[in-house]
């Protein structure tokens, strides 16, 4: 456990803090897709408790196969992976920090990343490298447990991440490096 926070009384599954150096994916399921951009849509990132995997144990491939295995639903094309984006933990509190560029800016967000392994559910198979993106309202992450990613970070988030786009089978098909998320996105 890292300095940042102390375990999380309200969750007691919160105990694992994730370090700043480690990497994780966030699936980009096919309602969250755009096929214009092949990247994610600014509501991403957007709401409480967004899961992430955790990827520097397994690799890129493997987790992007687990992720899928977790989270199509036979019938919901809807839920099948089109893609996942990758970011550092220090890169998701430096966007959280970050003052939004847009014009009424919200009050910037404090975001942890905590261990949360998933259960298997039914057919889906367990996922011991899930995690959750926590935010928090003050830098001491005492305030805000139930704090929402708001769109404008949420926004940023999204241009923040290296996207992968994927097939069906979970094989890389194209990328998208980051964009800039430090400015406003221009709208056409």
């Amino acid at each position: 456990m890292s300095l940042d926070a102390q375990p999380d009384k309200k969750y007691p599954a919160r105990e694992v803090l994730l370090n700043d150096n480690e990497t994780v994916i966030r699936a980009i399921v096919e309602e969250k897709w755009d096929a214009e951009t092949n990247r994610g849509t600014p509501t991403l990132f957007q709401g409480a408790n967004v899961s992430v995997t955790r990827i520097d144990a397994l690799g890129l491939a493997p987790s992007i196969s687990l992720v899928k295995a977790t989270l199509e639903i036979s019938g919901r094309p809807d839920r099948d992976v089109a893609g996942v984006g990758k970011i550092t933990v220090a890169l998701l509190k430096q966007v959280g920090v970050a003052k939004q560029p847009v014009l009424k800016p919200g009050d910037p967000i404090h975001l942890l990343v905590w261990e949360d392994k998933a259960q298997a559910k039914g057919e889906r198979p367990a996922n011991p490298h899930h995690a959750e993106i926590v935010a928090y309202a003050d830098s001491e992450h005492t305030k805000g447990k139930e704090k929402k990613i708001t769109l404008g970070y949420s926004r940023m988030l999204a241009r923040a991440v290296h996207v992968y786009a994927v097939d069906r089978s979970g094989a890389v098909t194209g990328e998208s490096p980051p964009l800039d998320w430090t400015k406003a996105e221009e709208v056409e």
